[in-house]
């Protein structure tokens, strides 16, 4: 009986997963539909210019259309390099936030100072130094 209860149900998902796939590429081909419609509304509203000086106003503004693309396009580029030297700067300045840690460290270690040095009385004694 619990199995049936899981198949069925497993069932159920299935199907409200197909009609989700289904709608879903329903909604893509109707974007598409309507994405060719506006295509076809501006192919069949273009006109072939009548004279030479509505040629050249349309090379005019493809023109400009092309070097404001160039435009952000440099500047996208210089963003881009920008953002790549801060984190080059940054990497340069976690290594040397490193070797300052790791010079003091070795100052450190190299800063200590004798404080005592024992003599042994006896012959057999080990004589010792201490380090602060």
């Amino acid at each position: 009986k619990r199995m049936q209860d899981e198949l069925i149900k497993k069932q159920k998902e299935l199907e409200k997963m197909k009609r989700d796939a289904h709608e879903k590429r329903i909604k893509e081909f109707e974007d598409q539909k309507l994405t060719l419609q506006d295509r076809l509304s501006e192919l069949n509203n273009y006109k072939e210019p009548d004279d030479e000086q509505e040629i050249k106003m349309q090379l005019l503004r493809m023109k400009k259309s092309i070097d404001k693309q160039k435009v952000d396009e440099q500047e996208k580029l210089e963003e881009l390099r920008m953002i790549r030297k801060e984190h080059e700067i940054e990497k340069l300045v976690r290594k040397k936030i490193e070797m300052e840690k790791i010079m003091e460290q070795r100052k450190r270690i190299n800063d200590l100072s004798l404080i005592h040095i024992s003599e042994p009385t006896r012959q057999a004694e080990i004589s010792y130094a201490v380090f602060c």
